[in-house]
């Protein structure tokens, strides 16, 4: 998906970017930086914007500042979250699995993304 700026909607929650067309659909497209409460880094480059959904029918566009690789993870290999995780409270994480040797922690996107509760990154 080629980017191009969201289209801002009244009475957006300050995380949701706005609405752009995607395949004859409109999408929200939210910022993770904005949702886990860290400050926008200036994009050196075009924002980079995952599709998420359900199966291969996305209904959310998730900016985020960069994509390392792409894996696949079994959803039954996945280890219970530990209550904190960088911060994020143990029911935002779906697991947590070791690929390759790098830990990589799977968000409950559907709950970071609807819960009214502040969501906060701690270094």
């Amino acid at each position: 998906m080629d980017h191009c700026e969201p289209t801002p909607t009244p009475q957006r929650l300050p995380f949701i970017e706005g609405v752009v067309e995607h395949r004859g659909r409109f999408l929200a497209v939210a910022s993770l930086r904005k949702r886990l409460g860290l400050s926008e880094a200036g994009p050196p480059h075009p924002p980079i914007v995952l599709l998420t959904g359900i199966g291969q029918d996305p209904c959310l566009g998730l900016v985020v500042d960069q994509v390392m690789r792409v894996v696949s993870l079994d959803p039954e290999a996945l280890l219970p979250p530990p209550p904190r995780v960088f911060g994020i409270r143990a029911e935002f994480i779906r697991g947590v699995a070791n690929t390759g040797g790098r830990p990589v922690v799977w968000l409950e996107v559907e709950k970071l993304l609807t819960s009214a509760e502040p969501v906060t990154l701690v270094a």
